[in-house]
């Protein structure tokens, strides 16, 4: 199971890693096509605008799963070990709560578009596949918050909250 734990994050960054590097370099071809140039191609906006959302997305995902994402750690440091341990699955309740409703309107919404047979206007791609972007990354911060409900009080005891 950890190794494919540790399968699945790797790949998950690798994909980051991808879609920052296409974006970067998709957007510096077409400020060189629309200044030197004087060219405009329409799918690659399209391209980097996908390629921002995954970047986004999953790297949101990735904060989640490495507790890094902004809180107001200060606060929670200074309670006693059992507020602690309260707070922190209180916070991981709420973000299951955000995460599972995201995930049912983000299959809804991937749903609805592929029985439409909806197509990207540049890339001309099913719209169901940018939609994945949001549907995949919320259902992993899910998965990992319930995880890490039943290890909090494991690595509140052993000095951290991660």
């Amino acid at each position: 199971m950890k190794k494919l734990i540790y399968v699945l994050e790797k790949t998950e960054r690798y994909l980051i890693i991808f879609a920052y590097i296409t974006m970067t370099i998709i957007i510096f071809i077409q400020v060189i096509n629309r200044n030197l140039l004087h060219l405009s191609v329409g799918w690659f906006e399209e391209l980097a605008r996908y390629s921002m959302i995954t970047v986004i997305m999953f790297s949101a995902e990735v904060c989640f799963r490495t507790n890094d994402h902004m809180r107001l750690q200060i606060f929670i440091e200074k309670l006693p070990i059992t507020a602690k341990i309260g707070v922190e699955r209180f916070n991981s309740i709420l973000i299951i709560v955000f995460s599972v409703v995201i995930s049912v309107g983000a299959f809804q919404l991937v749903k609805t578009v592929a029985q439409s047979s909806q197509r990207t206007p540049g890339l001309h791609i099913p719209m169901a596949i940018p939609y994945f972007a949001i549907l995949i990354p919320f259902i992993i911060i899910a998965v990992e918050e319930i995880w890490r409900i039943f290890t909090i009080n494991k690595n509140t005891d052993e000095g951290g909250t991660k």
